[in-house]
Formats: structure tokens, C-alpha cells, sequence
């Protein structure tokens, strides 16, 4: 079953959420998520949606380093509730454009997200936590319209931006300002800023 039809099924709600919180303090939200391994292994990619392994146009098989487990996981992995977190709702705006933000920031970001936790990769649940660069540089953001337009213009010059999809977005100087704002909360709070993309448990 497709994650958006068990999401629909179980009352669950689909968000793209960036949230404030102590890494020690996941574990007991993510239940039943694994920790990345302690060092990345080499391991063949595999298509997200066949999960047939991939190639390369010579032939040769598309190899990466990651540090996702691949189990095992435990009978049940639930979807986690965060609403002890401090919190923002950036849907329809996901990872991809979250990375896209760091390259446009005065001081332009190349840290990778890396994930925090893990479900299983068929679940297509991710939590990442945002690098810290990031998070002080969006603290000190003073220039909201200049960034939020530089954010803007390069998502459209994707290949795949797709206009109706991000019509949900009505002001894209105030989303920049929501972001900004809980990266000031997860400094100031000496705390870790994080992404996560997937379902939530019905309240």
C-alpha cells in the first residue's frame, strides 16, 4: 500500500514539518527508527520506485556511500506525533527545497542533510537533520525579500518545478520568515534544527 493511501487510511496527515529538538529526545518520538550507522558504507543504488539496482551509462553500478541501515527494524515503526515540538509547516516545500534555500543564502551552505534516524527505505519517511551551518545562517538573515526571491528564481529553474504544485505557498517573504525564525529558537535554545517529511500520528 502506498505511503499516501496509509496515510488517508489511518486518519494519518502528510507534512513536510521543520522542528526544534535534542537529538536525545527523538528515539522516544520515532519509535522504532534506527540510528545511522557509525560509519558509511559502499553500497549499491537501487531505483527508489522498482528497487531494481541502478547502473551507470558505462555500465558500471551506481555505487554510493551512505550510512542508512538496512535493518533489522522492529515489528511496528510508527509515525511520530510532534506536537511537543516547536514548530513549522513548510508543505508543499520539501527537502530538495530546503537545499536549494542553502545554496542562496549569503553565506551559501554545501553541508549535506544528513538523516537522523531511519525507517525503512520502502516507507519513503525521512528525518534529516538540518546542518548547523544552515541554521546560523538563516539565524543571522537580515535581507528576507533578497533571499526569498533568490529561493524562488532558482526553484523555477528546475526542470521539474511545477507551478500548481507550489501554489500553496502565498507569500514566500513570510515562509522565509517562519524558517528564520525557528532557526533562531533552535539556537538560541542550544538545540538542533530538524526536517521531517512523511505522516503524523492522528492527534
Amino acid at each position: 500500500m502506498a505511503v499516501i493511501k496509509l496515510a488517508d487510511f489511518r486518519g494519518m496527515e502528510l507534512v513536510s514539518d521543520l522542528f526544534v529538538a535534542r537529538p536525545a529526545a527523538l528515539p522516544a518520538v520515532f519509535r522504532g527508527w534506527l540510528p545511522p550507522l557509525p560509519r558509511a558504507e559502499l553500497r549499491h543504488l537501487h531505483n527508489p520506485f522498482t528497487h531494481e539496482p541502478m547502473f551507470r551509462d558505462t555500465g558500471e553500478p551506481w555505487l554510493i556511500e551512505t550510512r542508512e541501515p538496512e535493518g533489522p527494524w522492529p515489528h511496528e515503526i510508527r509515525c511520530p506525533n510532534l506536537e511537543a515540538f516547536r514548530r513549522v509547516s513548510l508543505r508543499p516545500v520539501r527537502h530538495s527545497d530546503l537545499v536549494m534555500l542553502g545554496r542562496v543564502l549569503p553565506n551559501a551552505v554545501t553541508e549535506d542533510f544528513v538523516g537522523a534516524l531511519f525507517a525503512p527505505s520502502s516507507y519513503a519517511w525521512f528525518l534529516w537533520a538540518v546542518p548547523q551551518s544552515m541554521c546560523c545562517s538563516l539565524a543571522s538573515l537580515t535581507s528576507l525579500e533578497h533571499v526569498a526571491h533568490g529561493w524562488l528564481a532558482t526553484l523555477r529553474s528546475t526542470e521539474d518545478f511545477d507551478a500548481e504544485e507550489y501554489a500553496g505557498v502565498d507569500d514566500w517573504d513570510a515562509l522565509l520568515g517562519s524558517i528564520v525564525k525557528i532557526a533562531r529558537c533552535a539556537i538560541s535554545e542550544d538545540k538542533r534544527l530538524f526536517l521531517y517529511d512523511g505522516p503524523t500520528s492522528p492527534r
